[in-house]
């Protein structure tokens, strides 16, 4: 049987796992937020090197759509609703 996560590591597991962003490139509203970039690559079938690149600016879109880090989201669009 597994053991549960003690609080420190879940607190671990949040440095790594940031929330990220799906923008639309026409309408620049987010179409679904993701708790991380495996995750987001997984449903998406995007290659993790290319989300990353585009998270770091320098391409700025993977898999025909706009990423972001949610928290930079939020300070680039702050009357937009937090998810």
């Amino acid at each position: 049987m597994k053991k549960p996560m003690s609080i420190e590591d879940k607190r671990s597991l949040q440095k790594y796992n940031k929330k990220i962003v799906q923008i639309c490139k026409k309408t620049n509203k987010i179409i679904k937020t993701y708790i991380s970039i495996r995750s987001a690559c997984f449903e998406n079938g995007i290659d993790r090197s290319n989300l990353k690149r585009a998270l770091t600016k320098d391409s700025f879109s993977a898999g025909g759509y706009r990423w972001m880090l949610y928290e930079q989201w939020i300070l680039l669009e702050p009357n937009k609703n937090k998810i």
